[in-house]
């Protein structure tokens, strides 16, 4: 994931559903859990480069599984993988989705709705780049976080521990925020 929002509400935002023997309805009573009650809305960045890679390598295969020959911007886009370049820029495409949920957003009015005091976002560019343009300034407080960063390959055929590591350091965070 590349972006996390996190309205937080204390336990006085709850509407009252039981009331204490003492008649103070629960939703007002001081409970660390509801005190720490979070919302969590995640946001996946728009399309990156190495996305639009993705794509013209699978459209290189289906015209190889053809008997066809595949486009050469097919080829050189796949041959662009081999790099293992995990931090790519969006593409023009991932520039143009930006806009449109920008326009949606605003439309719903999510951020005066939702009220999010925190946005933890992944270090690499297209997460940072599709934080700034969803929520700009609006968000108080932002938190860049090495650990949003999404599996590598080494972790995915290698290194398993090393991203479970990296999953569990992100549910203590969240579980302190």
């Amino acid at each position: 994931f590349a972006s996390l929002l996190l309205p937080m509400s204390d336990a006085s935002d709850a509407q009252p559903t039981t009331a204490t023997k003492s008649g103070t309805p629960l939703s007002q009573t001081s409970t660390a859990a509801s005190r720490s009650k979070k919302t969590v809305y995640l946001v996946r960045h728009a399309e990156s480069m190495e996305n639009e890679r993705v794509q013209a390598y699978a459209r290189l295969q289906g015209a190889l599984r053809r008997g066809d020959w595949p486009k050469s911007g097919d080829v050189v886009a796949s041959l662009q993988l081999l790099k293992f370049d995990l931090d790519t820029p969006l593409s023009r495409r991932g520039e143009r989705q930006l806009k449109d949920v920008r326009a949606q957003i605003e439309a719903a009015s999510f951020v005066q709705q939702a009220s999010p005091e925190l946005l933890a976002v992944s270090p690499l560019q297209r997460a940072k780049r599709t934080a700034e343009m969803l929520f700009d300034t609006e968000v108080p407080r932002v938190e860049v976080m090495p650990c949003l960063v999404e599996r590598s390959p080494l972790e995915a055929l290698a290194c398993t521990a090393r991203f479970e590591d990296r999953v569990s350091g992100f549910k203590d965070w969240l579980g302190n925020i």
